[in-house]
């Protein structure tokens, strides 16, 4: 297991000061794995997790803010230095949609205007295209999505759609691993607006939108945080994309589901 202790010494200080979120879910990372991390912010997850994977594996953050993303940008160059290997990049999207190319849609619409209903129309068919044929992260294209305190920043009505996604980019056998602080429907520190998720029906949503073996990974001592009369507790959990089956494994559980309904 990747020791994250010595991961600090090659992460500019501006970062080792700040919050860790409620985990870090870059021990279970692997050499030579391709990792998507949603929520980059400032960088710091990923670059733990360049560290992790090492100099033959890959990291794409995901952030929608470009403020985080100039940050992130900017350090990058600096722990490539120190390590003496570059396997980082940034790209801008919503954590929604990873196919729409946010940089992209900008400079667009800097450079097209929307005017009129035919500009929208033409708009909607541009990004629809861009979409399809140049996905800003490709179906089955990374071994594992981490995030740390993701999943309670988004809607709940848009985690199935979340976790969607999640499901689209990684490869048969991939599996994402999440830490986050589910818990009864409390107010989200600082934000009322936001509820976070029951640690069951946070498992329970990420096996209805078609993840294998939900497990629970981690449940330290550590995590344990407080709010006014509550108590939180952080939990990393792992969820496996399905295998794709083998011609030969199709063809017994064909034999074996027409038996059994037989």
């Amino acid at each position: 297991m990747f020791d994250t202790a010595s991961a600090t010494t090659s992460i500019p200080s501006v970062f080792l000061a700040r919050a860790e979120g409620c985990g870090d879910p870059t021990p279970y990372l692997r050499p030579g794995e391709t990792v998507l991390t949603l929520g980059a912010g400032a960088g710091k997850l990923c670059f733990r997790a360049s560290q992790a994977v090492g100099p033959t594996g890959w990291v794409i953050g995901i952030e929608p803010s470009d403020d985080l993303l100039a940050i992130a940008r900017r350090h990058a160059r600096e722990v490539a230095r120190r390590l003496g290997y570059a396997n980082v990049e940034f790209r801008k999207a919503s954590l929604r949609d990873l196919r729409l190319d946010r940089e992209w849609l900008d400079r667009l619409l800097h450079e097209h205007p929307v005017g009129s209903a035919a500009d929208l129309v033409g708009l909607q068919a541009a990004i629809s295209a861009s979409c399809r044929v140049l996905p800003l992260v490709s179906d089955e294209s990374v071994d594992a999505v981490v995030s740390n305190c993701v999943p309670h920043l988004v809607e709940p009505m848009d985690m199935r759609r979340l976790a969607g996604e999640i499901l689209r980019v990684l490869i048969p056998g991939g599996r994402a691993i999440i830490t986050e602080i589910p818990r009864d429907e409390v107010l989200v520190e600082g934000d009322p607006e936001r509820i976070a998720h029951r640690e069951e029906v946070f498992r329970q949503r990420l096996a209805e939108a078609g993840f294998q073996d939900v497990t629970v990974l981690e449940r330290p001592e550590a995590g344990r945080r407080s709010l006014p009369g509550i108590e939180l507790r952080s939990v990393t959990v792992a969820a496996y994309k399905r295998r794709r089956l083998g011609r030969e494994q199709q063809h017994d559980a064909a034999v074996l589901g027409a038996s059994g309904s037989a």
